[in-house]
């Protein structure tokens, strides 16, 4: 009996981590593919992916979105966008995206 409740146990506690484990996957997941598609110049998908993989927090998506804006690789050239991506990353103590938003504002690039 003891048996039986310990893999109970260890079933509810497997059930309740699942989710959490699966958003982290499909976040890198999301990250790759992107990567992959930027790779191979499919900048709309990479865009895309990328764009989902930030909304889940993936902070590595993020500066790649901003780098994206700031080259205007497969969009326009969009500054403002870029500093809005580097605030979510810096939000999330990222120091690239920090020292990113420090030399825009030492270059005037997207802000006043």
């Amino acid at each position: 009996m003891s048996n039986y409740k310990f893999f109970i146990f260890l079933s509810l506690i497997l059930l309740a981590t699942s989710p959490a484990f699966a958003e982290e996957t499909q976040s890198v997941s999301l990250f790759t593919s992107g990567q992959n598609h930027f790779v191979k110049n499919q900048f709309s998908l990479a865009l895309k992916d990328w764009q989902k993989a930030a909304e889940q927090g993936d902070v590595k998506a993020m500066n790649k979105l901003a780098e994206m804006y700031v080259k205007g690789a497969g969009v326009a050239v969009d500054n403002e966008k870029a500093l809005k991506y580097w605030h979510q990353a810096a939000d999330k103590s990222d120091g690239d995206a920090m020292y990113e938003i420090a030399i825009s504002y030492e270059t005037a690039r997207g802000v006043p």
